[in-house]
């Protein structure tokens, strides 16, 4: 990704892709660089390690939540922790999982996180409006 802006968020987001044995490179580094500075990062997503996305990951950016597509697509499971709330108010995920459903993962929710499977390890097209 080019012109990357140096943003809590983006750490963030880094933090969680990495728990998934996700590997980076900030221009080159794996250091940070100086604050506000344009970036490219360039990940590597080879080797998955963790289809876990923890409360102390996920409670700290909402968006977070939303590896468990990604995770579910590749990996035929994800385990992610309910986002917190939300300073600008409510924002249910329910629509999202149902969408997950219409392509066949089968879903729980257990101890404040969504557990999804796919059958035979796919998801599988499908039309939702």
């Amino acid at each position: 990704l080019e012109n990357v802006p140096h943003l809590a968020d983006v750490e963030q987001l880094i933090r969680i892709l990495g728990n998934h044995g996700v590997d980076y490179s900030v221009n080159g580094r794996r250091e940070k660089q100086q604050e506000g500075y344009s970036r490219t990062i360039n990940f590597s997503a080879r080797n998955i390690v963790d289809t876990t996305a923890p409360y102390e990951l996920v409670s700290k950016m909402r968006a977070s939540f939303w590896v468990i597509g990604p995770l579910l697509a590749r990996m035929g499971e994800a385990k992610v922790s309910l986002p917190g709330g939300c300073a600008i108010g409510t924002r249910p995920v329910d629509l999202f999982l149902e969408g997950l459903q219409a392509l066949g993962a089968d879903l729980d929710v257990d101890t404040g996180y969504v557990i999804a499977k796919t059958k035979n390890g796919r998801l599988v097209g499908n039309r939702y409006v």
